[in-house]
């Protein structure tokens, strides 16, 4: 940002307001014509009332976008006084009412700054580079490795460009390249300056210092918090970088501390009605095997932090409930088991009457096989009684099968989670009514059922089942 004693009116780059991406202001016409130094017409693109911030303190002034170059903006004579700034050449600082700003003074930077001319006039031709000897204006005593600039001018604003380039001057004369990308010749007249020249070593021997106030605090971030600072976009100005970590800085105790801990807030109140409401219930998500240790550390690392903690509130979320009822089934932490209430029921069934009662108690069996070993082997007597044109005829082995049936449901075992990380085990069986599997794996040191498999003889004739198990 420069300060303009000699310019009427703030000017802000187009670039800087194009960066403001959606939250730039719309801009009014202006229709006062603004010139450079050099007489030449200025591109403006209009006015608008733009938040300017120096040094933390921040001034709502009528600034105009127009195409400045490399310059970001301009503080004209507007902003100087209508804010009572009072300029010190001697100190080299901007003085405002309540804080002092340090200026970079031109004349301290561009003291060694030369400027190239045409020695002659040069003709360009179109769509060429010429390479070009040209004259300095200032002796820069023997062969000094330099900064080429071209002016604003030369900037692509104009048919003809000069690149930006690391050059070598002799004495007075320095050697660059000129570009017409136009289909015609471009004539360029004799002693018309076209760049400047800056050595090198003066570059970085000058001692540039950002701009400070006398009134501003040092903003300290904590060490667990800098990395929200390196990591903002690129994009940003440096004043919008400043913004953010003095932000950041004065609201630290809102970010999760260097003990990974969220804490807690007193700053919100809010009651849930518990004596008529329903309880809020979501049903848990199916999650698959191999998020599952996943889920368990993320809910481990909640449960250390005091984010969560255990419940047997009828209210539920997913994932950290320690059980769930589910189609007939409890899952829990320890494996998949019935569900007593579905069972209960199972106690007190009557003694089948006909084929229809029959299907009815087989029905439940069955939706609970997976829990009962050798199912299909122990309801085989009931099942014979379900098939076309048999007989309803309750004998004893009916009887035992039944009875057998409602112990084993009663009291079924917790079936154990596949871990894809283990070996599975298959045990196979068979026997003149049926066939069966158990899947198992040895987890902790134990080995757990994780499904019984069965499938009955129906319809099959015996030399058949006599072929299956010999085998």
């Amino acid at each position: 940002m420069l300060v303009d004693t000699g310019s009427a009116v703030t000017l802000i780059s187009k670039n800087v307001y194009e960066k403001l991406g959606e939250i730039k202001p719309k801009l009014t016409e202006v229709s006062t014509i603004l010139t450079t130094a050099d007489g030449e017409p200025m591109k403006v693109m209009g006015a608008s009332n733009l938040l300017l911030q120096l040094n933390n303190h921040g001034f709502i002034h009528s600034a105009i976008v127009a195409d400045l170059g490399d310059i970001a903006g301009i503080l004209g004579l507007d902003f100087l006084s209508k804010y009572e700034v009072t300029i010190s050449a001697s100190q080299g600082t901007l003085t405002f009412p309540n804080f002092t700003v340090k200026l970079l003074i031109d004349s301290d930077v561009q003291a060694t700054c030369a400027r190239v001319q045409l020695a002659d006039t040069v003709q360009v031709p179109g769509r060429a580079k010429m390479i070009v000897r040209e004259k300095i204006d200032a002796d820069l005593t023997g062969n000094v490795d330099s900064i080429l600039e071209p002016i604003d001018g030369f900037q692509g604003e104009k048919h003809v460009l000069i690149p930006k380039s690391v050059v070598q001057t002799s004495d007075t004369e320095v050697v660059f390249s000129i570009l017409n990308p136009t289909p015609h010749a471009v004539i360029l007249k004799r002693n018309l300056t076209v760049a400047s020249l800056q050595p090198i070593k003066e570059i970085m021997e000058e001692n540039f210092q950002q701009p400070t106030s006398s009134t501003e605090k040092s903003v300290k971030i904590p060490e667990h918090l800098q990395a929200l600072t390196e990591n903002v976009s690129d994009n940003l100005t440096f004043s919008q970088r400043s913004d953010i970590g003095k932000a950041i800085s004065e609201y630290a105790d809102v970010f999760v501390g260097p003990d990974g801990k969220l804490g807690r807030t007193d700053l919100v109140e809010h009651s849930i009605l518990t004596e008529t409401d329903r309880p809020v219930k979501v049903l848990p998500r199916r999650l698959p095997i191999s998020q599952r240790e996943v889920a368990a550390a993320e809910i481990d690392k909640m449960l250390k932090n005091d984010i969560i903690e255990p419940s047997h509130s009828p209210y539920s979320a997913p994932i950290v409930l320690d059980e769930v009822k589910y189609l007939g089934h409890v899952v829990s932490a320890d494996g998949i088991k019935c569900d007593p209430e579905k069972i209960n029921s199972v106690k007190n069934w009557p003694v089948p009457e006909s084929v229809s009662d029959v299907r009815s108690f087989l029905g439940i069996a069955s939706y609970y096989r997976k829990f009962i070993d050798k199912f299909s082997t122990i309801a085989f007597p009931l099942t014979q009684l379900t098939c076309k044109d048999k007989r309803f005829i309750w004998t004893d082995e009916c009887q035992e099968s039944f009875v057998t049936l409602k112990n084993a449901l009663i009291s079924t075992k917790v079936l154990a989670y596949p871990m894809r990380t283990d070996k599975f085990i298959i045990d196979t069986d068979a026997s003149n009514f049926g066939m069966g599997a158990v899947l198992s794996q040895v987890q902790n040191g134990e080995e757990r059922v994780i499904a019984y498999g069965v499938r009955p003889f129906l319809g099959l004739k015996g030399d058949t089942v006599r072929l299956i198990e010999n085998f």
